[in-house]
């Protein structure tokens, strides 16, 4: 193997500058490829193309190092954009061994490793170790030692001090939270930079633009930090926050790391974020596979619910508001805050995908990874809380009050108009079905979260303190008969079947929950999103 010719600068010998970051979550070492600069390549090649493997060394059975991971191929380029994501499983690895991170050039006729970097397993197999930044690629010998990390260099797509201060004045910005936000979304990496500010919104009374650098956050220093960790500090701020920020030079706005077409024809609310990476579902850990199949159950279950809890407003609570047969108060009886319910379902569901990672070699049941969720509900619980607490009880009389209206013709008349389904019971039964099952959908989280993660403690929180709503807590289990008792309560009988008491005979309860079909073609069962479905 050649090394490319180096240079030398504050006499370290390098043959170019390559940007990671580097974290540790459930045994292994997430490492993140972002971009390189300043590559040289040996002359006996005509075109520069560069790819970066990853490996740990030394060999455990000697020789060269195994190869763990390699990005795609940067064709015709000396400062490659590579934005792919790996992870390092290390939970059987010796603490001696060493990650090492090469950028390599795809030759004419063979492959040059045009030097790297390694960094000690024990040093950062911890939990809340990471780094993110740009390091010099040591020549081979040196690499394999150590790491030496160098300012950001001044490139088309980089963002540097220097590049900085040439571009427009910076400027403070005062920005004052509001129900729905601070009204801006952000992207790109060091610097994170303003994609589209709400129209009226407080980040345009602020005084925020569309292209602006984010540099500072309430006094600290963001600009070579990445999109994901400052949306979070954003999140993080209270009622109001400080920012020093500066209009990106227009080559930053046009470059292919900077791609605000991705946000065009979307509403701001929808998109916080977007990340900066991908990662491959082939490279993580299988209990790590196991606990995002059961993120996206739980993410799937509180958007159908959310579905079906603003079908229900839109299409029984505000037109019965202008009915003359539903005074206000019985409105207010019947519906109580089921839209306050809604909006605090909605307020969670946006802040679990706010952070979200796209996957790459999965399934369309599991388009993104998302690291952390128990944060979320637990920021949340008291407001779940506060709203589920006063549905529930009011749940009586709002039963009563429906009851009483199936003796209205004008009533009835209006459940029958299309589209009826779901039906306005259902929907008002719905909140009590969800926060019961809510509970379990975390725990199945939970199951498959490794003790050193933050989930492990928010969500033994959550769990706690939900359960303690329900009646279908799943630390204890409903009796036969009041599990009976609840399915009569909730059963609907289509206009074709006489109504019956399910509890007579020997009928016993057999499944409660959801159905699944199977689709022969493709092997595998779908689900049918029914509500409640006993088999008797």
């Amino acid at each position: 193997v050649r090394l490319g010719k180096a240079s030398s600068c504050d006499k370290i010998s390098f043959s170019g500058k390559l940007r990671l970051a580097l974290s540790y979550d459930s045994d292994s070492l997430i490492v993140s490829i972002l971009e390189a600069c300043e590559v040289q390549i040996p002359s006996s090649d005509t075109s520069a193309n560069p790819y970066v493997k990853i490996s740990l060394i030394p060999s455990v059975e000697g020789g060269d190092p195994k190869l763990e991971h390699q990005t795609k191929v940067a064709t015709n380029t000396r400062e490659p954009a590579f934005r792919e994501t790996f992870l390092v499983r290390i939970e059987d690895v010796d603490s001696s061994q060493r990650l090492l991170v090469s950028l390599w050039n795809q030759g004419d006729v063979e492959d040059y490793s045009c030097g790297g970097m390694s960094f000690a397993i024990d040093e950062y197999a911890k939990p809340n170790t990471s780094v993110n930044g740009w390091y010099f690629l040591l020549d081979d010998q040196e690499a394999e030692k150590s790491n030496s990390r160098c300012v950001q260099p001044v490139k088309n797509h980089v963002v540097s001090t220097n590049k900085i201060s040439l571009a427009a004045d910076k400027r403070p910005v005062k920005i004052q939270r509001n129900t729905k936000g601070l009204g801006f979304a952000v992207v790109s990496d060091g610097p994170v930079i303003v994609t589209s500010v709400e129209n009226g919104g407080p980040a345009a009374a602020g005084g925020l633009l569309k292209g602006d650098m984010i540099l500072a956050v309430n006094g600290k220093e963001v600009s070579d930090l990445s999109c994901a960790y400052v949306s979070k500090l954003l999140r993080q701020c209270g009622d109001s926050v400080d920012m020093i920020v500066q209009q990106a030079p227009r080559d930053i706005l046009s470059n292919p790391c900077y791609t605000p077409d991705l946000m065009n024809g979307a509403k701001d609310k929808d998109h916080a974020s977007l990340p900066p990476v991908v990662l491959d579902w082939e490279t993580l850990p299988p209990l790590e596979q196991k606990r995002q199949q059961a993120i996206q159950d739980l993410i799937r279950s509180e958007d159908h619910y959310l579905t079906d809890l603003k079908f229900g407003i839109e299409r029984y609570l505000l037109p019965l508001k202008k009915k003359e047969f539903l005074s206000t108060d019985k409105h207010e009886k019947m519906f109580n805050n089921i839209k306050e319910v809604a909006d605090i379902t909605n307020k969670v569901l946006k802040s679990l995908t706010i952070s979200r990672v796209p996957l790459i070699n999965t399934s369309p049941n599991l388009p993104y990874y998302i690291y952390s969720i128990g944060e979320v509900y637990r920021e949340n619980s008291a407001e779940l809380i506060q709203q589920y607490e006063e549905y529930l009880n009011g749940r009586k009389a709002a039963h009563q009050e429906f009851n009483r209206l199936q003796n209205v013709g004008e009533f009835m008349s209006f459940l029958q108009e299309p589209p009826a389904l779901p039906d306005l019971c259902n929907i008002l039964q719905q909140p009590r079905e969800h926060i019961g099952s809510l509970p379990c959908l975390l725990q199945g989280v939970l199951s498959a979260t490794p003790l050193h993660h933050p989930d492990q403690a928010h969500l033994g929180h959550v769990i706690q303190v939900l359960s303690a709503l329900s009646r279908t807590s799943p630390s204890k289990k409903k009796s036969e008969a009041r599990k009976m008792a609840d399915i009569q309560e909730r059963l609907i009988f289509s206009s074709s079947v006489k109504p019956f008491p399910i509890k007579e005979g020997d009928r016993v309860l057999v499944h409660e929950g959801s159905l699944y079909k199977l689709d022969k073609k493709k092997e595998k069962s779908t689900d049918c999103d029914s509500a409640l479905i006993p088999l008797l």
